[in-house]
């Protein structure tokens, strides 16, 4: 797998969704006129996790919310790794 982006997450991040510069957008093709991708990332485990990435306005962040729970997620923690 190639690793796409690399963040230190935010307090955004770990209490209301995954947020990514819209500048990083570009690293996760999206077919014309969809409005989300799926995506794989990995913890520090190398465990392997998928996660769906939307535009603005869509609100389906419950996989990301549970994920940050179960992990325990703190702002600026290591990076997160995402691949394609």
């Amino acid at each position: 797998m190639e690793v796409l982006v690399e963040k230190k997450l935010s307090q955004t991040d770990i209490k209301y969704r995954l947020a990514f510069p819209t500048n990083s957008l570009r690293a996760f093709p999206m077919p014309e006129g969809e409005t989300a991708v799926y995506f794989e990332s990995a913890d520090t485990l190398e465990n392997e996790w998928n996660f769906r990435l939307s535009i603005r306005g869509e609100n389906d962040h419950w996989d990301w919310l549970q994920f940050v729970r179960e992990k325990g997620l703190k702002c600026l923690q290591p990076k997160m790794k995402s691949y394609y």
